[in-house]
């Protein structure tokens, strides 16, 4: 069997309460993600009323507060539908880029890596390669202030999306990418700065797993034209024992499909922290993403090398 070395980076991101669904000035924040997951949202053996329920209540926070994280489960839910086990809603890719726009213009960055991958797959080249140079242009912003996600990644999102592009496009699209920039950047970068600042006083931030780089190219899911993933990414829901390992893992997307997620799951698994850490984070979980690239595109520059 084939087996590569290729480069997966692992770091932990704090999962954010949220307002009420009162709106941004109501009386007490929520970690409402930590509660669904912990209640069985993505748990295929919970009742299924009591899932669509937790969505039910995020989407109708949404409604009133701009909030990347809800957005961005949604999203990601939305994504998969029936395609997981886990995910209690029907696939509605409109939905989906729906929830997951508003999380990128929020300050998700891992929103736009996710629109720039379903444009890719749904053949929509221009709008894949939008989000991909968005991604690209803030995820350097947030590694400028907690650097977690590497350029080879974003490289292999942006390569993607290049991959059948037009030259006689660019014009247009470094047009598109200006404007959106132009319009939308303070908000992001106040998302973008939230999200550090969260980051910084997470107590679980110290978190760490064990080298996780070897697979087999097979357990990386193949697209219709039957070439391996260029980059793929799973993300992950963990809690903590006492003594600081992983007391469990809730898989909550898997790129290009689940068959990543589970291929990485061990990766989760292994991770570890501090006791007094754990102690400090009482029931908070943490999100994992975990990023694969194939590390064979890197960023065109502007004079074409």
């Amino acid at each position: 069997m084939k087996r590569i070395l290729v480069a997966v980076s692992l770091a932990l991101v704090a999962v954010a309460r949220a307002a009420s669904a009162a709106g941004e000035g109501g009386d007490s924040e929520r970690d409402v993600v930590g509660e669904a997951v912990r209640g069985g949202l993505l748990d295929p053996a919970a009742p299924l009323e009591k899932r669509m329920a937790y969505v039910a209540e995020m989407e109708t926070i949404v409604q009133r507060v701009k909030d990347p994280f809800l957005l961005y489960v949604l999203g990601s839910l939305y994504r998969q539908g029936e395609d997981s086990p886990a995910v209690p809603v029907t696939k509605d890719l409109d939905r989906a880029r729906e929830y997951l726009s508003r999380a990128a213009l929020s300050g998700s960055v891992l929103a736009m890596a996710k629109l720039s991958a379903i444009e890719s797959q749904a053949k929509n080249r221009f709008e894949a390669n939008v989000w991909a140079q968005l991604h690209f242009h803030y995820g350097k912003e947030l590694a400028r202030l907690d650097r977690r996600i590497p350029e080879s990644f974003a490289a292999s999102v942006l390569g993607a999306a290049q991959d059948g592009f037009a030259d006689s496009q660019r014009a247009a699209l470094n047009d598109s990418v200006g404007m959106m920039i132009s319009t939308h950047d303070a908000a992001i970068m106040k998302g973008v700065q939230a999200l550090a600042d969260r980051q910084a006083s997470n107590p679980l931030r110290t978190a760490r797993g064990e080298r996780c780089t070897l697979m087999d190219l097979q357990k990386i899911s193949r697209g219709k034209g039957g070439k391996p993933a260029s980059f793929a990414m799973a993300e992950f829901y963990l809690s903590f024992s006492s003594d600081g390992s992983v007391d469990h893992v809730w898989a909550l997307d898997g790129w290009p499909d689940a068959a990543f997620a589970r291929a990485v799951r061990p990766c989760a698994m292994a991770y570890r922290v501090e006791p007094a850490a754990a102690l400090e984070a009482g029931d908070q979980l943490a999100m994992l993403p975990v990023q694969y690239s194939d590390q064979r595109h890197r960023i065109r520059q502007d004079d074409g090398t």
